[in-house]
Parts: structure tokens; C-alpha cells; sequence
């Protein structure tokens, strides 16, 4: 686990290096290949032991929660071009989401 923690955070570094400094192209795909390698073998090393419903129900937690914040704080101040009355129902949906998300990331 701490192995993984670490290949990532080097390939998160090797990624913000290439973003950052102009490197010639031969150094430039080495390092990205270098960052992209040391990312997925982290991600297989931190993963591994952690079923994929699990991952699944995370990664959804994640998108209803985000969807959900969206909707809440987000979406009721397009009253330009819509009814007030829209601008509730999309907080009530925001919310809802938010709350679902909430509580599949938890548990």
C-alpha cells in the first residue's frame, strides 16, 4: 500500500514536471511514459486487494455526489431563462444527490 502511495506521487510529479518545463521530445515521452507506468502500477498496487463493487460503488458515490453539489449550489441561479419555480426542484434534486453520493462514498 505505502508502495503505491509513493509511485504515485512520483507519477503525479513526473506529470506536473512535463506540464511545467519544455523538454526536448525524446525526454518528454520517456518521462511521460515513466509517469503513466508509475501511475496505473500504483493504482493496480492500491486496488488490488479491493473488490470492484467497492471501486464501483465509490466512483458512483463520487459522480451523484458531484452532480448533487452541481444541482444545489450551482444550478439555481440560472433564473434568466427558466422559472423560479424550476430553481427548487433543482435544489431538491441537488440535494437528494448529494446525500446519496454522501453515503455511498462513506459506506
Amino acid at each position: 500500500m505505502i508502495l503505491g502511495v509513493v509511485l504515485f506521487a512520483i507519477g503525479v510529479f513526473l506529470l506536473i514536471l512535463v506540464h511545467k518545463n519544455k523538454y526536448e521530445e525524446t525526454k518528454l515521452y520517456f518521462m511521460l511514459f515513466l509517469a503513466l507506468s508509475s501511475l496505473f502500477l500504483s493504482s493496480y498496487l492500491m486496488f488490488s486487494d479491493v473488490s470492484l463493487e467497492i471501486i464501483r460503488r465509490k466512483a458512483l458515490g463520487f459522480v451523484l455526489g458531484g452532480l448533487g453539489f452541481l444541482l444545489t449550489f450551482i444550478y439555481p441561479t440560472t433564473s434568466d431563462y427558466q422559472p423560479v419555480g424550476m430553481s427548487y426542484a433543482g435544489v431538491f434534486i441537488g440535494v437528494l444527490l448529494l446525500i446519496g453520493g454522501i453515503v455511498m462514498i462513506l459506506f
